[in-house]
């Protein structure tokens, strides 16, 4: 008996990425698709942690206009 087991892309990706490389893709998914979706506070709270990572967080902002 066979089972095959279907992965995406994406899995895969994943599946060869170390813990680090997993995070920085995760970073970038975050900033590059949801930020504007995220609250002045969450934004806050990610601009925080992210420094405390030692990621340069110079380019994001919590708000458009500051």
């Amino acid at each position: 008996m066979t089972i095959l087991i279907h992965k995406t892309e994406e899995q895969i990706m994943f599946e060869n990425m170390n813990t680090d490389e997993r995070l920085e893709e995760v970073i970038h998914w975050v900033v590059e698709d949801c930020w504007e979706e995220l609250s002045k506070q969450s934004k806050a709270r990610v601009i925080r942690q992210l420094g405390f990572m030692g990621y340069p967080t110079d380019d994001l902002k919590e708000n458009e206009d500051e």
